[in-house]
């Protein structure tokens, strides 16, 4: 129930005390401890008892935001229930916020107000009637119905809060967050009714459960739940059921990642991201529900229920339709209704607006999906068909405008409560053998919910909500209007008595379901049975494949190692998929195995369940750039993929494999951080892979203890299980095309010279790093070993001492110590990083890279490589957006640019500071360095971080094989950028280091609406995807050339805009002149 008006609101949240001071005031005794309440007069003069605030659950904050609700515990003295408890932190609708701040109430929340007509102890026990307030799942409050009109037919009321939006209702689909939480909390109420309203005079075995919208829906859910089995005996369900489309989340772990995406949390994996969401500000999330709804308030519950796939006790674990369908729901009495116009909600917010008449107008095929709520359970190919279709059948040929808001209003109300809450009802009564009765209510009183939201007076009809406001709202009930209370003791009697409605005699539906009949309520006078075999255009709407409520059995493979069980998934366009998660292919490197080379996974024999990811490998993270006090993620038990396939015939030819090597220059990241929607509307598998990290992946003694390069191993030993299993997917172990980002980029071109992964792939794409750039190679990493074991109290005096300690240390005690090895802020970016190998039987590499390249000894496969034009917003937009380090680094710029630019292991401390003065006269001039400087900053860093190194690549790899070698530079900025992640300002520097590939691999820059990016997104696909099948890269019509080592001009595809990609040339790319001036200590060619 939406409120009228601020002064209405005020009352509601229990800022206004009603409470009357001349009588004693009422006490009850309970096993929790004693609750004074005190004495209120209902509308027409009868007093009652009102407890108010009574806690009925501990405070979820802290660790237990998300997570299931704690019985209160004993409070022992007198507790004072003379004041509302707060309202659930909630992203409330615009139409009824206070203020432009939309965001009310706070996290502890969990109260109940019971309400006692004044009577003697010796009574008999009263009916309880149990009052679950609407708001979409959003918002709203038990504190909002007003309770002097029902108090009046001797029955005990309860009104309860639970928590809302994100808070009850996030699900990252696995038991770190299963969700529900909020009807969890309902059922605790519940039970705490059951155990103690007989202490108020209220019978536990005479409990009925009500409640309008998603108070409606929550109701039918308590049906469907063992956690209420017992818990009510009847209920009523006023416009939802659990079959509504908005009231089951089919996205639920994608919307989890987007709120943690925008709310600058690592994704890797749910326990990480949660633990994150669980120290941001309740405030910022509830806030960051606007980055959830597409258009308007719509979708309308953005957080919903889901069918729990994880977690020991789930609220449901499957569909509601077939929970009802085994015969598996509450077999009570239950009533449901609709009112004749429902889709005044959410339609009242537009139709009197032609500015939003028109948009609507103009781009319904985008805003359908969203308004009619199928946006998650039709594939996107899909939508504007059906969107057709919906406004054919309604609206013919018109447009949306204000002459054609009745059709437009109906056409919501059917899909969105109508069909389903008749589906609803037949269905129930086909199974169940309580009796199931079916209300249309159509009389509009003297206001209506729809003033509110339209802001007009305008009739349009009875709106959603506007029967049960004529008794629980405070504005609506106080009517003097005749019919008005004529309807008003009919509604009365209907809720507190038997399901009768005046001298109608209302038929429960048949379970033959044959005719489907209701009570019709037109007014005070007109009230009779109806039928309607076609009740709310169901047969329209029911001929429409909606993927709700359906249980599709899990795909399963076999492999030699045991079978998998996976889950069925959506692409972002509407393409069926299979998805495998969390398979180990290595054993967990832990113990004496911790910094070894990896060990491949044993058999597991039976079946493994693969529908949830593995942990991502611990990492230390700077709190700078985490965003959290805890700096440590992830677990050494990492060494998981996740594999993607199209959902096929098994019959059919074997499909090209990717595998996705996340980047996070070897410190951090998570192949669990890749979104694959995108990719899986091609006809490809996608593999991601997690590997050791930090110290754990890249610690090396330089010798044969701790050789090194572990992490590239990990990565290795990945593909060695993609190329022996892969087939049994789908996937084509001789078409794998091994991509990455960043420190992936690197690791890609890494495989390229080794011998273990020979024969492993067939070609690759490097985007954004290669193996020759300054921070892919390190040449102390002796040192850095010492250091560490002296830092957590290691002896150092030989490598074997070191790592049997360092092999005890607790991991996040090492992890930790990482804080140690950056000079200044994040610099240098990868103090642990790959090593050329000086022990060890089996080195992954045992020369440098441009060694390996000259002597021949790269893989002789295709390969592309790339960077964006402004590759040095990372790391530079961090320094960017914080004025601070700025100064920091204009005023001790010859200490920092070592470690910033990464030259301080390949020059002599002697020349560091000579060259510090080059660099900067070369970029900066005299200028000092500020954000009117940001810039040269930005060009410095990239070029020498990634562009230069980048051409010495490529030509290196060119000369020394026959296989074509592509290059690319990137031009576009989309609508989101990563750099936006670290300038509040958001300001447009250009094109941030993996802006590219996160338009197609990341959650929350690939969900961008925005034409010309889709435009992009698809360009990119088609890029990445058809090399990966033909080994050719089509990037629209342009003639894209392999590199030639022997031109004196460095040729690349350069990709501006869609529009816009040619072949173009430097000789001076990414100022490679002035670079190749310096005499860096770096990947030098040997001349034996």
């Amino acid at each position: 129930m939406i409120v009228k008006n601020i002064s209405t609101l005020l009352l509601l949240l229990g800022l206004v005390n009603l409470s009357l001071q001349d009588e004693e005031s009422p006490k009850v005794n309970t096993t929790l401890g004693c609750i004074t309440g005190y004495y209120k007069t209902s509308l027409h003069g009868k007093m009652y008892e009102a407890y108010e605030g009574i806690p009925y659950a501990e405070p979820p904050v802290g660790k237990l935001r998300f997570q299931p609700p704690q019985p209160v515990k004993s409070w022992g003295g007198d507790l004072s229930a003379t004041k509302k408890g707060s309202v659930c932190t909630q992203y409330t609708l615009a139409a009824v916020a206070p203020t432009e701040d939309r965001v009310l109430g706070c996290e502890d929340c969990l109260y109940l107000n019971i309400y006692v007509p004044a009577r003697k102890d010796s009574e008999k026990l009263l009916p309880v009637m149990f009052w679950i307030h609407g708001g979409a799942f959003l918002y709203g409050s038990g504190n909002e119905a007003n309770e002097t009109l029902i108090i009046e037919n001797e029955v005990v009321f309860v009104t309860m809060n639970y928590r809302l939006g994100a808070f009850g209702f996030l699900s990252t689909g696995d038991k770190e967050v299963p969700g529900n939480m909020g009807l969890k909390d309902q059922s605790l109420a519940l039970r705490w009714v059951h155990d103690h309203i007989k202490n108020f005079g209220g019978d536990p075995n005479q409990v009925t459960i009500f409640g309008v919208s998603a108070g409606s829906a929550s109701v039918h859910y308590q049906y469907l739940s063992n956690w209420s089995a017992g818990l009510f005996q009847r209920g009523i369900s006023i416009s939802g059921v659990a079959l509504d489309p908005w009231a089951l989340s089919k996205k639920s772990p994608e919307i989890a990642k987007k709120l943690g995406s925008v709310m600058g949390c690592s994704t890797a994996s749910s326990e990480e991201m949660v633990n994150c969401l669980q120290n941001r500000p309740a405030r910022l999330i509830a806030e960051a529900t606007s980055k959830i709804l597409y258009w308007l308030d719509t979708p309308v519950a953005p957080f919903a229920p889901v069918v729990e796939k994880g977690g020991d006790n789930p609220f449901i674990s499957d569909t509601p339709a077939n929970i009802i369908a085994k015969g598996e729901a509450a077999d009570v009495p239950w009533i449901t209704g609709v009112v004749s116009e429902e889709g005044l909600f959410p339609g009242a917010e537009f139709i009197t607006n032609d500015g939003l008449l028109k948009q609507l107008n103009d781009d319904w095929d985008n805003i359908a999906p969203y308004l009619l709520n199928y946006y998650d359970s039709l594939p996107v190919r899909e939508y504007k068909e059906v969107a057709e279709k919906a406004r054919k059948h309604y609206l013919g040929s018109s447009e949306i405008n204000k002459d054609s808001v009745m059709p437009l209003i109906y056409m919501i109300g059917d899909r969105l409560f109508s069909a389903n809450g008749a589906n609803a009802a037949k269905l129930q009564a086909k199974y169940n053998k309580s009796p199931v009765w079916f209300y249309l209510y159509s009389y509009r009183a003297w206001t209506s919910f729809s003033e509110t939201l339209s802001h007009s007076t305008q009739h349009f009809g009875t709106c959603h909500s506007d029967d049960t406001l004529l008794v629980t709202d405070t504005t609506v009930l106080a009517t003097t209007k005749s019919e008005d209370l004529k309807m008003q003791k009919l509604l009365l009697e209907f809720y507190t008595s038997k399901p009768h409605v005046g001298n109608a005699i209302w038929k429960p539906l048949k379970s033959d379901g044959k005719c489907f009949r209701y009570l019709h309520i037109d007014n005070p006078q007109n009230i009779s049975m109806d039928s309607n075999d076609n009740f709310a255009q169901r047969k329209f709407w029911n001929s429409i494949n909606f993927n709700e409520n359906k249980n599709e059995e899990s795909p399963k493979v076999y492999t030699s190692l045991g079978s998998l069980t996976g889950l069925l998934r959506t692409s972002r366009h509407g393409k069926a998929y299979e998805a495998y998660e969390g398979i180990p292919y290595a054993e967990p490197p832990v113990g004496k195995l911790r910094f070894q080379p990896p060990q491949p996974v044993k058999s597991w024999g039976g079946n493994l369940p693969a529908n949830k990811k593995g942990s991502a490998c611990i990492q230390y993270s700077p709190a700078a750039l985490s965003g959290s006090n805890n700096t440590v993620f992830g677990c050494e038990d990492c060494l998981f993929l996740n594999i993607y396939v199209p959902v096929r015939n098994s019959s059919e030819k074997l499909l090209p494999v990717m595998v996705w090597i996340h980047g996070g220059a070897f410190q951090a990241g998570s192949g669990n951080d890749a979104d694959e929607t995108v990719i899986m509307d091609k006809n490809v598998v996608l593999v991601t892979i997690n590997y050791r990290l930090g110290l754990f992946g890249f610690l090396s003694t330089g010798d044969e203890v701790i050789p090194g390069n572990m992490g590239l191993k990990d990565q290795s030993l990945a593909l060695r299980w993609v190329h022996d299993h892969i087939k049994n997917f789908g996937g084509d172990p001789n078409q794998v095309t091994i991509f990455g980002v960043s420190a992936g980029s690197v690791s890609v071109h890494y495989h390229y010279l080794t011998k273990w992964s020979a024969g492993l792939f067939q070609r690759g794409i490097s985007i954004s790093g290669v193996t020759q750039t300054a921070w892919a190679l390190t040449n102390e990493a002796p040192e850095r070993a010492k250091k560490l074991g002296a830092l957590v109290g290691c002896p150092t005096a030989n490598s074997d001492e070191l790592v049997n300690c360092l092999q005890k240390r607790p991991a996040h005690v090492l992890s930790e110590a990482t804080a140690n090895f950056f000079y200044w802020f994040i610099f240098s970016l990868t103090p642990f990083a790959p090593v050329v190998e000086k022990g060890g039987d089996n080195p992954f590499i045992s020369d440098n890279p441009a060694n390996i390249i000259a002597k021949g000894e790269a893989a002789d496969v295709p390969w592309i490589s790339g960077v964006v034009s402004e590759e040095g917003l990372f790391p530079g937009a961090a320094l960017i957006g914080d004025p601070e380090r700025m100064k920091q680094l204009n005023d001790n710029w010859d200490n920092i640019v070592p470690y910033l630019l990464v030259y301080y292991e390949s020059l002599p401390v002697s020349e560091r500071k000579e060259v510090g003065d080059k660099i900067r006269n070369h970029y900066f001039g005299s200028s000092e360095i500020n954000e009117d400087t940001a810039m040269p900053l930005i060009y410095m860093l990239g070029d020498r971080l990634f562009g230069v190194p980048l051409e010495k690549a490529c030509r290196l790899m060119a000369k020394a094989n026959k296989s074509p070698v592509y290059v690319y530079k990137y031009d576009f900025r989309a609508t989101r950028s990563l750099s936006d992640l670290f300038i509040p300002s958001k300001k447009n520097y250009g094109v941030c280091h993996t802006d590219d590939v996160y338009l197609v691999v990341d959650l929350l820059l690939s969900t961008s609406t925005d034409p010309k990016d889709l435009e992009m997104q698809k360009l990119l696909l088609e890029f990445y995807t058809s090399f990966a099948i033909n080994g050719k890269p089509q990037v629209r019509n342009a003639n894209w050339r392999p590199l030639n080592p022997d031109e004196k001009s460095f040729r690349y595809l350069q990709i501006d805009t869609p529009q816009y990609i040619s072949m173009n040339s430097s000789d001076n790319f990414s100022q490679k002149k002035f670079w190749n001036s310096i005499n860096f200590n770096e990947n030098i060619i040997s001349s034996k």
